[in-house]
């Protein structure tokens, strides 16, 4: 068994294979304490910025 397993988290492990991936996502954000919020990017708005962070990230 791996040592993250014995940790805080290990207790609330999600099963995968019997959810699907939106129970499991959302089981992991809230025993981090986050939430999910959906996708509302457009493809006017969301290609612009995935191509502005390309270009930042990119090293030279």
């Amino acid at each position: 068994m791996p040592v993250w397993i014995n940790g805080p988290f290990g207790e609330e492990r999600p099963r995968p294979r019997t959810s699907c991936i939106a129970v499991v996502a959302d089981r992991i954000a809230d025993t981090i304490g986050l939430t999910v919020a959906p996708n509302t990017d457009s493809l006017l708005h969301g290609r612009p910025r995935r191509m502005a962070v390309t270009v930042r990230n990119t090293r030279l």
